[in-house]
């Protein structure tokens, strides 16, 4: 009887010492669940993506007229941010001034004059004082006249084209006060607002408009409008152009996500096509532009954001309607010397380039003029 209670004593020791497999195979259980609930959450995470991307988002943009302006024009996006534009000394510019233009009742126009070094330093003078040509500025679209590549720009053309340079913000960008949002009618009359404010001090012969990216388009439009009221500066430049914006939307980094859908034509190219709010046709505008007047096309064959063959179509439809005129120069920058779509200005004879072309420009219409 003791030896059969000590086996069965040994025995019930022998089994309390082997470990629970329940408790094993409870744990297994619970990381499975966890695992199951993570590769759910992100199937969820993965196909909520690709609603909002490929369904959301192309039927609010079709839908939406606010969401295609706020796309286009990018009055929203600040970079950098924070700029005191009040204050344009602080930008080292020479010898700038800030004042404001109105364009139509309650919208105020953010604007800046920068004198050409060949003007004295008269804060409390008159302005432009000397005979140097006039650049107005149409700036693309995001940022403000602030923007650090419009700055560079303003410098170039003031210290070495020796030149005097108003540059401004349409209604919704920058510090330029507007309770109606941008559209291309609204950019195009506040670039005449501010034409206008500047031939009651300057005269035509000396007004050179220079229009970038979004701006050229602004400025294409001006021009066609100018010509109807029989009004024309000396010359037009336009630096990285396109011919029409829904072609932009083709080749834009932006659109990368889209262009491989089926509905890619129909909800983004020809939406915005159809949208007299944000349809710039500058190839057509081009057609009402004087033929007499110069123009010079700048771009880089490496710009990421307005393929070159834009350009080149613009370029060749003015060409198209001007007959046997020789008033069209385009001047194109190789890939190898790295400009792409905003720092053409960095170009070591751009300064002389553009010079040269304002005062064969100012002489033509100097002679056209003297012989009527």
């Amino acid at each position: 009887m003791e030896l059969r209670q000590r086996r069965s004593a040994g025995t019930s020791s022998t089994r309390a010492d082997l470990p629970s497999t329940s408790s094993g195979s409870s744990k297994k259980e619970k990381r499975k669940n966890l695992v199951k609930r993570g590769c759910q959450v992100v199937l969820f995470k993965i196909v909520a993506a690709f609603l909002i991307l490929y369904l959301a988002i192309p039927i609010w943009f079709y839908n939406s007229q606010w969401v295609r302006q706020h796309v286009v024009f990018l009055t929203f996006v600040n970079i950098p941010p924070f700029l005191n534009l009040s204050d344009p000394d602080g930008f080292g510019l020479h010898c700038p001034r800030n004042f404001y233009v109105e364009s139509d009742p309650g919208i105020k126009l953010g604007t800046w004059y920068i004198p050409s070094d060949n003007e004295k330093c008269d804060r409390n003078g008159p302005l432009f004082q000397g005979e140097d040509p006039v650049v107005l500025y149409l700036h693309g679209n995001s940022g403000s006249r602030g923007g650090n590549h419009r700055v560079e720009l303003y410098k170039l053309l003031t210290t070495k084209a020796k030149v005097n340079v108003v540059a401004f913000d349409y209604r919704g960008y920058g510090d330029s006060v507007s309770e109606e949002g941008p559209s291309v009618d609204g950019l195009v009359h506040d670039a005449l607002a501010v034409y206008k404010w500047l031939r009651e001090r300057v005269p035509a012969e000396r007004v050179v408009v220079w229009g970038h990216s979004l701006g050229t388009g602004v400025a294409t439009h001006l021009l066609a409008d100018l010509n109807k009221l029989k009004e024309r500066p000396a010359a037009l430049v336009l630096e990285s152009p396109f011919d029409e914006l829904a072609n932009v939307v083709k080749h834009h980094p932006l659109s990368r996500m889209h262009r491989f859908m089926p509905y890619f034509q129909d909800i983004f190219v020809d939406s915005l096509k159809n949208d007299p709010t944000t349809s710039f046709n500058s190839f057509e505008k081009s057609k009402l532009v004087d033929p007499k007047l110069p123009v010079m096309i700048l771009h880089a064959k490496d710009d990421g954001v307005i393929p070159f063959s834009l350009a080149d179509r613009l370029h060749k439809g003015f060409e198209s309607s001007r007959g046997s005129s020789r008033s069209t120069e385009f001047v194109t920058f190789e890939s190898e010397l790295g400009y792409g779509h905003k720092y053409i200005y960095t170009h070591p004879g751009l300064h002389k380039k553009v010079r040269d072309f304002f005062d064969g420009a100012i002489a033509s219409r100097s002679e056209t003029d003297s012989q009527k």
